[in-house]
């Protein structure tokens, strides 16, 4: 029951823009690369958890999927 989107992006088509958005991340110290990755810090945003209500202390490393290494 639900109506045709008006608009269907492609993410291929948005590339450049992502790039930039990457590198403002690292720029401003929200996310750093790491063995090929670019990876979000956490603790660069006091918010980060206030959705599930959970401060970065109370979330467990590793409980959804493996942890990687380099994080």
């Amino acid at each position: 029951g639900c109506l045709r989107p008006t608009h269907e992006p492609r993410a291929t088509e948005h590339i450049s823009g992502m790039i930039a958005m990457i590198e403002k991340l690292i720029a401003n110290k929200h996310a750093y690369v790491a063995e090929g990755h670019v990876l979000f810090d956490v603790t660069s945003n006091p918010h980060y958890g206030c959705l599930s209500g959970r401060t970065t202390e109370e979330q467990q490393a590793g409980a959804r999927i493996a942890v990687e290494s380099y994080k």
